[in-house]
């Protein structure tokens, strides 16, 4: 079974999001979470509701079969961007090692997502690896460019 995501460049078919939502749950959080997570500015919780809303109709207009990730109280603002704690291939999930320690249990939430929908789990990145899925892209389905810096090390 070809579970597909070793090109960037395809028509998207599945897509794996977390709303705002169930990541940022309310602006208390948001503004507690956004100092601690480092973030340059604090988000304003109804705008990203709002503008979340209109990324998901362009998802759905594309013909994309939507999923959600639930929210988790273990996981923070961060876990918004699904692509970091793990890389899809075409034979499964492999989950990463985050280099935020404040986002160390995404990928066990992943890792809990994707056995309940039956997508094999491929293996681990372990420390002292890390490696972030935002650092991992796919040029063909045969060549894949990994970055090298404070999420990912070689």
């Amino acid at each position: 079974m070809n579970f597909g995501c070793q090109n960037m460049v395809d028509p998207l078919r599945k897509v794996l999001i977390k709303h705002p939502r169930d990541a940022y749950q309310n602006q208390t959080t948001v503004d507690r979470q956004s100092i601690k997570l480092k973030y340059n500015s604090v988000p304003n919780f109804e705008k990203a509701l709002a503008d979340y809303e209109f990324f998901l109709d362009l998802l759905k207009s594309s013909g994309a079969d939507v999923h959600f990730l639930p929210k988790d109280e273990s996981t923070t603002l961060d876990s918004v961007y699904t692509h970091d704690p793990c890389i899809i291939s075409n034979s499964g999930v492999i989950l990463c090692a985050m280099g935020k320690k404040e986002r160390s249990s995404e990928p066990d939430t992943m890792e809990a997502y994707f056995r309940s929908i039956d997508i094999p789990i491929l293996g681990r990145i372990k420390s002292p690896g890390m490696l972030e899925g935002g650092d991992v892209v796919w040029i063909d389905e045969y060549t894949v460019a990994i970055g090298e810096g404070y999420r990912s090390n070689a």
